[in-house]
């Protein structure tokens, strides 16, 4: 798949139907399931709607965790990660959150171009440190990244 291909594909909400090919999906990137529940999970479908990117946003108050993003194999490079991303960002913002935080142990590169930077973990404050992410789903090693909407 090319980089122009990724612009004809849309961003949608994960139903109940697509859950389980959305877990297979992190279960392959080795992202953590626990939690998934308590996030909101939107996707990028290609041929036969079959999931090629998937991405989770929780708020908490005026912060938001995005997590559990993923991409197959196949689709990285294709510009489909960012442009999921990037909706669930504005999903955020829509959502009046001012700052986006996420934990990355593999891809703080991919993170960076989309201007999230990293940021200390102790600096960290408010009711999104009781998210599961925070309390020990990601390991203490994960990089803390943030982006100021």
């Amino acid at each position: 798949m090319n980089s122009s291909q990724s612009t004809e594909l849309e961003v949608e909400r994960v139903g109940p139907a697509e859950r389980k090919e959305a877990k297979a999906l992190l279960m392959r990137c080795h992202l953590p399931l626990v939690g998934l529940n308590q996030a909101e999970l939107w996707c990028v479908k290609g041929s036969g709607g079959r999931l090629l990117a998937v991405a989770g946003l929780e708020t908490w108050g005026g912060h938001a965790l995005l997590r559990s993003v993923a991409v197959e194999d196949e689709s990285r490079g294709s510009g489909i990660g960012s442009l999921l991303v990037t909706h669930v960002l504005n999903t955020a913002k829509s959502k009046r959150a001012t700052e986006v935080y996420l934990l990355t142990e593999t891809a703080p590169l991919f993170f960076r171009k989309l201007g999230f930077k990293k940021f200390a973990r102790s600096r960290v404050k408010g009711m999104i440190l009781t998210s599961i992410e925070f309390r020990g789903a990601c390991p203490e090693s994960a990089h803390v990244m943030r982006l100021v909407l």
